[in-house]
């Protein structure tokens, strides 16, 4: 049959979850939010071998575009640098709290009907803070430890190139003929 099932059992433990278990096990809980903290949570002990799918969209069309996911920021009034989405990478410190490891961020630095603009921000932790390390700016600008670049690519910091022979290791720069 064409008739969606659920495998496993479901409980409602208030009005406010719906709670998905699996031989006794709670694998999704849908909530009002408040506990835990996310609308959806999917928890799981993991395999431990590479096979930690948690979360997966498949498409099985045989044309040629493969499954969406759109992150959506709905404000009723948008305004320029609001933070469309954020997907955090987290763990639990060796003091059991929760820490953002690093993070990649997309922001909307031009909100104005017809040039709109859009960056996506990298950052990553050291110590206390959380800090941005790579910037792809709407242009097409990539900023390494800058978060303004005025070129292509623009590095505030040291380049070192290597080898792992002892060949002299070279950077050639040249014209693209336009």
């Amino acid at each position: 049959s064409n008739r969606p099932s659920i495998i496993g059992n479901y409980t409602s433990s208030s009005d406010n979850n719906m709670v998905f278990n699996v031989e006794g096990t709670e694998r999704v809980r849908i909530t009002s939010g408040t506990n835990p903290n996310a609308y959806l949570h999917v928890k799981g002990t993991g395999g431990g071998a590479g096979n930690d799918e948690y979360f997966k969209i498949e498409g099985t069309s045989s044309g040629p575009f493969g499954p969406n996911l759109i992150m959506m920021h709905s404000s009723p009034s948008p305004a320029d640098n609001d933070i469309i989405g954020d997907i955090r990478f987290n763990a639990l410190d060796e003091a059991d709290h929760t820490t953002t490891f690093a993070s990649i961020k997309a922001r909307m630095t031009d909100v104005s009907n017809n040039s709109e603009k859009g960056d996506l921000i990298f950052t990553t932790r050291s110590g206390l803070l959380n800090t941005e390390k790579l910037r792809i700016k709407s242009d097409g600008k990539v900023g390494i430890g800058t978060d303004d670049p005025s070129q292509m690519l623009t590095v505030r910091g040291t380049i070192l190139k290597t080898r792992s022979d002892s060949a002299i290791g070279l950077i050639y720069l040249q014209t693209d003929g336009s």
